[in-house]
């Protein structure tokens, strides 16, 4: 019986190895902390998708909440939540439940829930130019965004539009200001605001 071909085994070690690798870096991000350090582990891991979910659970449930110290522990546990709930909501919201039942402090419950309340359920998802776009459900805007959007995108080098992982399109009421940008995860966040209702 055939386990797999060559190539099979020796892609599997390198993704393994990949994973080690990138978790080593989030946990040294995390635990110093070093955002930069963090950020570029977190996208990676990201990346390589379903096969992190098993170690991301594992790493969170064995914190025993009755011995640690909590403060150090928030930057570690939020950037370890943050990290499963972007590859899978539902086993998010399922490893949230159990540690919130199983008696960590209140500031990490309000970290979890923090985390729990962006869904990507809320938004339309589209790609424009190689970017994923996230448009929130509740804009309900007079035109095409996303034909603007384009045009705007447009007027910007490729080199820089690489760079750029993801562009949120939020409502006021999700955001202080008129746009945010989180370099190290690349992605941007931009306020659509049509003051003239019948125009677009």
């Amino acid at each position: 019986m055939l386990l797999g071909s060559p190539n099979n085994l020796m892609k599997n070690m390198d993704i393994d190895n990949s994973i080690q690798e990138n978790f080593k870096k989030l946990f040294r991000g995390l635990i110093q902390p070093s955002y930069p350090v963090a950020y570029e582990a977190h996208k990676n891991l990201y990346k390589i998708g379903r096969p992190v979910i098993p170690i991301l659970k594992e790493k969170i449930l064995e914190i025993d909440w009755s011995n640690s110290k909590y403060k150090e522990l928030s930057g570690y546990i939020s950037g370890l939540y943050s990290l499963l709930h972007d590859l899978d909501e539902d086993e998010a919201n399922c490893v949230g439940k159990n540690v919130i039942s199983n008696g960590c402090p209140k500031h990490i419950k309000a970290i979890l829930q923090s985390i729990n309340q962006f869904s990507v359920k809320n938004y339309k998802r589209y790609r424009l130019r190689g970017i994923e776009i996230f448009e929130h459900k509740l804009i309900n805007p007079k035109c095409d965004i996303g034909f603007y959007l384009d045009k705007w995108l447009g007027n910007i080098p490729e080199c820089d539009l690489e760079k750029i992982s993801r562009l949120y399109i939020i409502k006021r009421d999700k955001i202080n200001a008129s746009g945010t940008y989180t370099p190290f995860l690349n992605a941007i966040a931009l306020l659509w605001e049509n003051r003239h209702k019948d125009k677009c």
